[in-house]
């Protein structure tokens, strides 16, 4: 699967359409409003979110969790 996340929405069937990602993430097959908010949300998790590295809390030995 490839990193990059340039996505589209397609025609699907009939009146439905379905979102498809670069990296290989595809939608459910579904109205137009639906589809292309799954399609944002996903591109926003993967190239917003991801990036937000948080490490853990660790635990001392005492059990006591370290920030």
């Amino acid at each position: 699967m490839s990193n990059s996340h340039v996505s589209a929405v397609f025609d699907s069937e009939g009146a439905y359409f379905q979102a498809l990602c670069e990296c290989g993430w595809y939608s459910a097959t579904s109205l137009i409003e639906e589809v292309d908010l799954l399609r944002a949300l996903h591109v926003h998790k993967e190239t917003v979110l991801k990036r937000v590295s948080v490490p853990p809390p660790t635990v001392s030995d005492t059990g006591k969790e370290q920030l």
